[in-house]
C-alpha cells in the first residue's frame, strides 16, 4: 500500500504555532537568545493577526516611544546621590572631601530613591544590565570645606543598578515564554481544548444556577465571543471573581485562621482565612474534604494535592496583570477556572464549611472529616 503525501502548506495557525514552540524550547536553554525569541514570536502573532500582541514583542525589542505607556515591569527603583561636579579641580577636591576627609556627611545622609521608566531597545537594555546607567539632573549644591576654606560644587544624579535593568530582562523573558506556552497550547489543541471547555461547562453551569451563582457566567461567554482585547481582559477578570464567589460561598466560617495549614509563605503561622483570602479559603476547604496531609486513602490525598496545585497556579495567573492579554489567554484561563469547578464539584460534595473541625478518621480507613470545633 502506498502513502499518500499531504503536500497541502500547512495552516496560519499550525505556523504560527510551531514558531510558539520554538520559542517555548529556546526560552528553555540555559542561556536563551532572548532576541530571537521575541521575534519569533512577533511574526507568529503577525500570521494569526494577534496585533496587539505583536505591537508588544515589536516594542520590547525596539524601545518604547514617548507618548507610549511603559508597562509596569520597565519601572525600575534607583537613587539619587550626590557628586562632585565643576572643573577638574573641583571634581578632584570634591571627592577628596568626601573619601578621604569626610565633609560630606550631610550629602551622603540625603540619599533618597527615584524611579526610571526603561524606554531603550532591548540591545541597550543588556548593555545596562552589565554595566548600570547614571544620569546627571539640573540640581545643584554648594559646600563649604573647611580644609580646602572655599564652598565646592556638586550635582545630583540618578544612579541605577545593573540588577534592576537585569529584573527588567527577567521580567521580559518570563512574559514571553508564558504567552508562548499558552499560545502554543491554544493553537495546537484548541479543539480538544474546546471539548473539554463544553464538558465541564455544563457541570460547573448547572451548579452554579442551582446555587444562584450564575451574574459572571454572562461577562466570561461575552469576554470570550468578543473580538476586542479588553472583553478578554473582562472575562479573565470575570472568572477570576468566579472563584472568588465560590470560594466565599464553600468558606463561611468566621475564624481568622485555619489549624491545620500552615502558611504557604511562613511555616510559623497558620493559614489565614480572612475575607479576601480566596486561594486559602479554598485550600481549607480542600483539607477539610479532602485532608491531603493524613488521609488514608491515597487516592484522596493525591486529588487534594493536585486540586491544592491547580488552584494555587490558577489564581496567580488570574490575579496578575499580563502584557499583553490576548484571547488565547483569556480562554486557556477561562477553561482552567471551570475545570478547577467541574473538579471540586467531582471531588466533593460542595457543601459549604459552616464551622471547621479537625479532621479525624472512621476505624474502617474511610475517609470522613469529623470532630470537634
Amino acid at each position: 500500500m502506498v502513502a499518500v503525501r499531504d503536500d497541502r502548506p500547512p495552516s496560519p495557525q499550525d505556523e504560527a504555532a510551531q514558531l510558539f514552540r520554538n520559542m517555548v524550547h529556546d526560552l528553555s536553554q540555559p542561556k536563551p537568545d532572548l532576541k530571537s525569541a521575541l521575534r519569533r514570536c512577533q511574526m507568529a502573532c503577525q500570521i494569526v493577526g494577534w496585533t496587539q500582541a505583536r505591537d508588544w514583542f515589536r516594542d520590547e525589542q525596539t524601545g518604547y516611544l514617548q507618548n507610549a505607556q511603559v508597562p509596569a515591569h520597565r519601572i525600575i527603583l534607583g537613587m539619587l546621590v550626590w557628586r562632585p561636579a565643576g572643573s577638574l579641580e573641583s571634581r578632584v577636591s570634591g571627592a577628596l572631601m568626601r573619601h578621604e576627609f569626610g565633609e560630606t556627611e550631610d550629602l551622603d545622609a540625603a540619599v533618597e530613591t527615584t524611579t526610571f521608566e526603561v524606554r531603550i531597545n532591548l540591545d541597550t537594555l543588556r548593555y545596562f544590565a552589565e554595566q548600570g546607567y547614571e544620569d546627571a539632573t539640573d540640581e545643584t549644591r554648594e559646600v563649604w570645606s573647611p580644609r580646602w576654606r572655599k564652598s565646592l560644587p556638586f550635582r545630583r544624579h540618578r544612579v541605577f543598578q545593573p540588577s534592576a535593568f537585569a529584573q527588567v530582562l527577567a521580567a521580559i523573558e518570563q512574559h514571553a515564554f508564558n504567552f508562548a506556552s499558552e499560545s502554543y497550547a491554544y493553537l495546537a489543541y484548541s479543539s480538544a481544548l474546546t471539548e473539554v471547555w463544553v464538558a465541564y461547562r455544563s457541570r460547573v453551569d448547572n451548579w452554579l444556577h442551582a446555587v444562584g451563582k450564575t451574574e459572571h457566567l454572562d461577562a466570561i461567554q461575552t469576554g470570550l465571543a468578543s473580538d476586542n482585547a479588553e472583553m478578554w481582559r473582562q472575562a479573565m477578570y470575570a472568572s477570576r471573581d468566579l472563584i472568588t464567589d465560590v470560594a466565599n460561598y464553600l468558606w463561611k466560617d468566621p475564624r481568622d485562621v485555619y489549624d491545620y495549614l500552615d502558611s504557604s509563605d511562613d511555616k510559623t503561622r497558620k493559614l489565614q482565612v480572612t475575607q479576601g483570602k480566596v486561594k486559602n479559603r479554598l485550600l481549607a476547604y480542600l483539607h477539610q474534604k479532602l485532608p491531603w496531609k493524613a488521609t488514608k486513602t491515597k487516592h484522596l490525598k493525591n486529588e487534594a494535592q493536585r486540586l491544592a496545585d491547580s488552584l494555587r497556579t490558577l489564581y496567580d495567573v488570574q490575579s496578575t496583570a499580563h502584557a499583553p492579554v490576548e484571547k488565547a489567554q483569556a480562554l486557556s484561563v477561562a477553561i482552567n477556572t471551570y475545570v478547577l469547578l467541574g473538579e471540586l464539584i467531582v471531588s466533593t460534595d460542595m457543601q459549604p464549611i459552616e464551622r471547621y473541625v479537625q479532621p479525624t478518621y472512621e476505624p474502617d480507613g474511610t475517609d470522613d472529616v469529623k470532630g470537634k470545633t
